[in-house]
C-alpha cells in the first residue's frame, strides 16, 4: 500500500481516559449545562428532520456566536471543533512549499498536522520554562521570515499571553505571512485579537466551545477574520461537518450569555484562587516544584519527579496529563471544581512530602 511515510511512522496519540473520577487532564470545562438550557435544546431537537443535511453555513449558530463574540456574520464560520481548522489551514490553505512556524512548548498538534503537508517546517524554542519574551518572538519571525505563523493565546500548555498590542506588533512583524492566532483559551484572558482580525487580510483567529463555553462532547469550532478570508476558508471546509444537533446546542448555548460569563468567571476564580495554593507548595518545595501564573484555564507545573505525584493523584482517582518527555518536562493540569481542585491539592502535597 502506498501510505503516507510520515503516517504510518507516527506514534499513536492516546487520549486521557475517562476512567478517573477526577478528570484534569484534557482541559475542558468541569461544568456541564443546567437544566433550563438543557430543556430548550431538548425542544429544539424535537424538530430535527434527521433524514435532511444540515444548513451547510450554519447560519443560525453563527449569528448566535456572533453576537456573542461581538462580530460580523461575514466574520466568522463554523466547523467541527476548531480541530477541524486547525488541519484544514495547514494542509489546503497554503501553497505547497510554504514555509511554517511554529513555537515549542505549544499545541503539538501544530506541529503533528505540519507534517503532512509539503511546506517546510521550523519550530522555534522558547526560554526557560516554556516562555517567551516578545522580542525574542519578533526577532525569530524577521529571522525565519515564515508564510505562514501559528500559535495558541494563550499557551496551551504554558498558559502565557499576549495582549491585544502585542499580538498587533507580532502580526506586524510577520509582514503578509498568514497568521494563526489560536484562542481556544482566550475566555478566561480576555486579551482577544478578533476584533483586530477582522480588519485585517492575513490574520485568522480560532475559537473552541470546548473550553468556556463546555461543549467539549459536541465538537463547535469557529475561524473568524475578515470576509475574503472567511470566503477561502469555506471554500476549504466540507459543507456538512456541523451536524444539525451540535447546530442547535450551540445556537441555543450563545443565547445565554450571562451564564456564560458567569461559568468563565468562576472558573477564573478557581484558577486564580488554587494558584495561590500551588505557589504556597512550590514556595516549600522549591527543589521539587515549579509552577506558573497562567492565563488559561490550565496551570503548568514542573516536578522534579512527575511520576512520583502522577502515581499519587493516579491512586486518589485524579488524572492529570503528564510530559515527561518534552524538551521542557512538565505537567499539563486544567482547573476543576472548588473540591477537585483542593483533592489536587492534596494529592501534591502528600506526594511531594513523600519524594
Amino acid at each position: 500500500m502506498k501510505l503516507s511515510k510520515y503516517l504510518t511512522s507516527m506514534p499513536e496519540y492516546v487520549p486521557s481516559p475517562n476512567t478517573y473520577k477526577i478528570k484534569l487532564s484534557t482541559n475542558e470545562s468541569p461544568y456541564d449545562l443546567p437544566d433550563d438550557i438543557r430543556a430548550e435544546i431538548m425542544e429544539e431537537w424535537q424538530k430535527i428532520p434527521f433524514n435532511r443535511y444540515p444548513d451547510g453555513r450554519a447560519v443560525e449558530l453563527r449569528k448566535a456566536a456572533a453576537a456573542y463574540y461581538g462580530v460580523g456574520l461575514e466574520n466568522i464560520m463554523a466547523s467541527n471543533g476548531s480541530g477541524e481548522w486547525l488541519k484544514l489551514i495547514s494542509e489546503d490553505l497554503m501553497e505547497p512549499g510554504s514555509k511554517m512556524m511554529y513555537l515549542d512548548p505549544d499545541f503539538f498538534i501544530y506541529y503533528r498536522n505540519a507534517g503532512f503537508t509539503s511546506g517546510e517546517t521550523v519550530k522555534v524554542k522558547k526560554g526557560e520554562n516554556g516562555f517567551i519574551t516578545l522580542e525574542d518572538f519578533i526577532a525569530a519571525i524577521k529571522r525565519e521570515k515564515p508564510d505562514y505563523l501559528q500559535f495558541s493565546n494563550p499557551c496551551n500548555p504554558t498558559g502565557q499571553g499576549f495582549t491585544v498590542e502585542e499580538v498587533k506588533q507580532i502580526v506586524e512583524a510577520c509582514g503578509d505571512a498568514v497568521v494563526i492566532v489560536d484562542e481556544a483559551y482566550n475566555d478566561f484572558y480576555g486579551e482577544t485579537y478578533m476584533h483586530e482580525a477582522v480588519k485585517t487580510d492575513n490574520v485568522i483567529v480560532l475559537r473552541t466551545c470546548s473550553k468556556a463555553i463546555g461543549l467539549g462532547g459536541i465538537r463547535i469550532g469557529f475561524a473568524v477574520a475578515c470576509p475574503k478570508m472567511i470566503g477561502y476558508l469555506t471554500n476549504i471546509k466540507s459543507p456538512y461537518t456541523v451536524g444539525r444537533p451540535a447546530q442547535i446546542v450551540g445556537k441555543v448555548v450563545f443565547q445565554h450569555a450571562d451564564y456564560l460569563r458567569e461559568i468563565t468567571n468562576k472558573i477564573i476564580a478557581d484558577r486564580d484562587a488554587t494558584y495561590e495554593k500551588l505557589e504556597a507548595l512550590a514556595a516549600k518545595y522549591p527543589d521539587k516544584m515549579i509552577t506558573i501564573p497562567s492565563k488559561s484555564n490550565a496551570w503548568f507545573i514542573r516536578f522534579s519527579d512527575s511520576k512520583a505525584v502522577v502515581d499519587e493523584l493516579h491512586a486518589r482517582d485524579i488524572d492529570v496529563r503528564d510530559f515527561p518527555k518534552s524538551w521542557i518536562p512538565h505537567t499539563r493540569i486544567n482547573v476543576g471544581t472548588p473540591e477537585e481542585n483542593d483533592a489536587l491539592v492534596a494529592g501534591i502535597a502528600a506526594a511531594l512530602e513523600k519524594m
